[in-house]
């Protein structure tokens, strides 16, 4: 593998993703086939949601429209942009790390009652274009209705479409889908990533997103997770709605730790679900660090990302010396003081000041020189919220060749990511100072 940076945190979602995923979940409530199970025990009734499961599908598609003119592009010109970014900084390749995110499951606690209206699963689909045009830019509105017609059109007739079915594929490419259940979104959003390592393998480095309801993922993950397989290493989501020590995820941990295969996992109270169907705070407080002590005391040798850092908001009231006793930056610190193999990065920190507040915190821990990465969170860092940005990530790249010195940008950009992945150690001329 050719000596190069990573981002080592970015999502290459598109609207088709989140448009057949939720077709798909559609799809399998008008058949009474989608699983809906009792409030978990760990989340309190306060946390409930009462609407029902139709409306709370109407209300995720219409919410959706903010989010359309980012997510319109396909994977591969997502890929093209944020590598773009990066080389509008530093005229080389970037190696990238695709996280996947498994959604099918975003409506297990609902009520599935009010799907049982005697209408078809067309004529419900259908009633769905409205809400998800009603927000949408006027110059987008064909554009997005001929593709929900099409996605429909797709699930009407079984047709879903394969992106790996006309390439040739080396043998470590080759997804085993033996002993899964797959949701049409999640498997052609999975085919897409394996598709664009096909011309460059040690480019696209993508983590399969796992949740411990889908069946049959445990299997999936030893066959198609690890050294010469389709995919680098996992991505976990608990926000959606579990805990990193469900059984399942503990014998994926179990494998993941044998084979040194690594592990991210969100840790920040904001939620890229939250964009388009608001999380009630409890789900947010899954994805805290604490949830993750007795995994890490059953595999100490992990190699685990807790994502985000905590958050650029909780690294800011570290920084202040402000609630320590609940500050997730505090904690993961403390578990990488403990854990060899426990790492962090800097995704979604999208302004000059969370820049800068990494370059404290750098300064201040010497442990992050070894356990601390950069990532961006694209394409979450351009979607409402991050208008900063302009939509360039030229941006955010230069906030970062900005504020931090050579050293630190080598140990974020090169040095770190490496050691996660368990690569060679990097042999890379350092990240060059800005140039004008």
């Amino acid at each position: 593998m050719a000596d190069k940076a990573f981002d080592a945190h970015c999502h290459l979602f598109t609207l088709e993703y989140l448009l057949r995923e939720l077709l798909a979940i559609l799809d399998s409530a008008v058949q009474k086939q989608y699983p809906v199970y009792p409030q978990p025990s760990f989340l309190t009734a306060a946390s409930q949601d009462h609407r029902g499961f139709f409306q709370k599908l109407t209300d995720t598609i219409g919410s959706i429209a903010g989010l359309c003119e980012v997510l319109a592009e396909s994977c591969a010109q997502h890929l093209a942009k944020d590598c773009a970014g990066y080389s509008a900084h530093q005229a080389d390749d970037l190696i990238t790390l695709p996280l996947m995110m498994d959604i099918f499951y975003i409506f297990r606690h609902g009520d599935v009652a009010d799907t049982d209206q005697g209408a078809t699963f067309t004529e419900l689909a259908n009633s769905l274009i409205a809400p998800l045009l009603a927000q949408v830019p006027a110059a987008l509105k064909p554009v997005v209705k001929q593709k929900m017609l099409d996605l429909i059109e797709e699930f009407s007739t079984k047709t879903h479409p394969s992106p790996l079915a006309a390439l040739t594929l080396p043998d470590q490419l080759k997804i085993d889908y033996t002993g899964v259940e797959l949701s049409p979104g999640y498997q052609v959003h999975m085919e897409e990533l394996v598709a664009l390592r096909v011309p460059a393998p040690d480019m696209v480095l993508p983590f399969l997103g796992v949740d411990p309801r889908r069946p049959g993922i445990e299997t999936f993950v030893k066959n198609n997770v690890g050294p010469n397989r389709p995919f680098v290493g996992v991505k976990i989501y608990p926000p959606l709605g579990y805990l990193p020590t469900e059984n399942t995820l503990t014998n994926i941990f179990a494998y993941c730790e044998a084979q040194a295969i690594p592990v991210t996992a969100h840790c920040q109270m904001n939620s890229f679900y939250n964009f388009f169907s608001p999380l009630h705070e409890e789900y947010k407080a899954l994805a805290a660090p604490q949830h993750w002590e007795p995994v890490l005391k059953n595999h100490p040798r992990l190699r685990l990302n807790l994502a985000h850092c905590g958050g650029s908001d909780a690294v800011a009231a570290y920084l202040a010396q402000q609630n320590l006793a609940t500050n997730w930056t505090k904690r993961i610190l403390d578990f990488m003081d403990i854990y060899p193999n426990v790492y962090a990065d800097i995704a979604a920190f999208t302004d000059d000041e969370s820049a800068r507040n990494v370059a404290v915190l750098y300064a201040q821990n010497p442990i992050l020189r070894q356990r601390l990465m950069f990532g961006t969170d694209y394409v979450i860092c351009l979607l409402p919220g991050h208008e900063n940005l302009g939509g360039r990530m030229s941006s955010y790249y230069g906030y970062y060749f900005r504020d931090l010195d050579e050293a630190t940008r080598t140990a974020l950009f090169f040095d770190n990511p490496r050691a996660f992945l368990g690569l060679p150690a990097s042999i890379a001329t350092a990240v060059a100072a800005p140039t004008g």
